[in-house]
């Protein structure tokens, strides 16, 4: 079983191509639309000016030349104050988990992480996206 995602598009942002290819496998297997991938905040911020009404979901690494995630929220959050978020990080101290909270994160998700944890946040975060819904479940191909 798996979320309906069908006909959700997600913004990822990280700078580390091996891990874009995983999340990008990560969330094709859970049949997201689309995936705009960005290799750091300012490419992101740039997607999401080209996309404005396309995007339910940003993922984000934390860690990223340029412009990092905090900071790509917090400009986000400056037009949109409810757009999901989801910040990816190594970062586990509780500075860290206070000053995205205080910046308006959504949710959070601490690497490593699984195909399932990485569901399960998205599931959670449901409510506030457009067009994911999590109530509504599909079963998903071939018995995965």
């Amino acid at each position: 079983m798996s979320l309906d995602l069908t006909n959700t598009t997600i913004l990822f942002a990280d700078d580390e191509s091996s891990i874009t290819r995983f999340v990008k496998m990560m969330l094709d297997d859970l049949r997201v639309s689309h995936v705009y991938a960005a290799k750091d905040g300012n490419e992101a911020l740039e997607l999401l000016g080209e996309y404005p009404d396309e995007i339910d979901l940003v993922i984000c690494d934390w860690n990223m030349p340029s412009l990092s995630g905090i900071d790509l929220l917090m400009q986000i959050r400056t037009v949109d104050s409810d757009m999901p978020f989801l910040m990816m990080t190594g970062r586990r101290d509780v500075d860290s988990v206070i000053r995205a909270r205080d910046a308006g994160i959504t949710d959070y998700l601490a690497k490593p992480f699984s195909a399932e944890q990485l569901e399960e946040k998205i599931a959670r975060l449901g409510s506030r996206a457009k067009r994911i819904e999590p109530g509504r479940r599909i079963e998903s191909i071939g018995g995965q």
